[in-house]
């Protein structure tokens, strides 16, 4: 009778379970990411098209990355397959599909590489902007995001003309280069926003100059030089060089000593350089 009682018992509480899906609930969270220009750099950024994307939980662990492109001067957008409810970190970097110097190891935001090997002068594709934001996943709340520059551009603005031609001589071709001293950053961290590591020196090798009039204060005009866009490392301010040649042989030289290098800064050098 009691095996009996008991196995009826067994059967009623197996009768009254019911099966529940433990797994969390996973939600798309629409992202959409733009570029600030405040610094008024020679780009507005329009040669930054690739756009790296980690999310991190709240014990900093990577989650979901990823990396989205765009045409144009547009938003970036994206979506993110994410747990409805938790707290989450993202953090992004974005550069041009043709840098020469900036590198995303796996893909992972926190370690921005930066070699400045192969890196030239006056070049636009060297822009690269970062960020982070912090929220919580919700299918009706989209991510917006506002990236500002991770880089200083050092702006080489010459009071004197460039002479392109002479009587009975060919036009002439001026080339500039820049080196930065002890100031460039080796790799950046996107999440935490810091830089590290200090190349010994940072050469942007030579480029045909911009040679655009700048706008001016004073009456007499000014010439752009060359331009660099430089990852500021740990050390405030550097030695910074412009290097000029005409028709491939050494014309000027200028040099700035303790040269403030700020993030999202511009640094306007002025001085005979053409």
């Amino acid at each position: 009778m009691k095996k009996f009682i008991f196995a009826i018992a067994l059967s009623l509480l197996v009768a009254g379970c019911t099966r529940e899906d433990m797994a969390p609930s996973k939600i798309t969270v629409p992202l959409a990411v733009t570029l600030s220009d405040a610094t008024k750099a020679v780009s507005d950024g329009a040669s930054v098209n690739d756009l790296y994307i980690c999310v991190y939980d709240a014990q900093e662990n990577l989650v979901q990355k990823t990396k989205v492109s765009r045409t144009g001067t547009g938003a970036f957008s994206a979506s993110l397959s994410l747990v409805r409810g938790e707290s989450y970190t993202a953090a992004f970097w974005a550069q041009s599909s043709s840098s020469a110097v900036y590198s995303v190891t796996g893909g992972d935001v926190r370690t921005v590489a930066a070699d400045y090997s192969s890196a030239v002068a006056s070049t636009e594709s060297e822009d690269a902007f970062a960020g982070k934001t912090v929220f919580t996943a919700s299918e009706v709340s989209p991510v917006n995001a506002t990236l500002t520059r991770a880089v200083v551009m050092l702006d080489f603005r010459s009071t004197t003309e460039p002479v392109y031609s002479e009587p009975c001589e060919d036009p002439h071709v001026f080339t500039s280069s820049v080196t930065v001293s002890g100031g460039a950053a080796t790799s950046y961290n996107a999440l935490t926003g810091t830089a590290s590591g200090l190349a010994e020196e940072a050469v942007f090798g030579f480029k045909v100059i911009p040679g655009d009039v700048l706008p001016s204060t004073s009456e007499a005009s000014l010439y752009r030089a060359a331009y660099a866009y430089v990852l500021p490392g740990a050390e405030s301010a550097a030695k910074v060089t412009v290097t000029v040649r005409r028709d491939g042989a050494y014309w000027r030289e200028c040099s700035g000593e303790d040269v403030p290098l700020t993030e999202n800064f511009r640094t306007n050098l002025t001085g005979s350089m053409l």
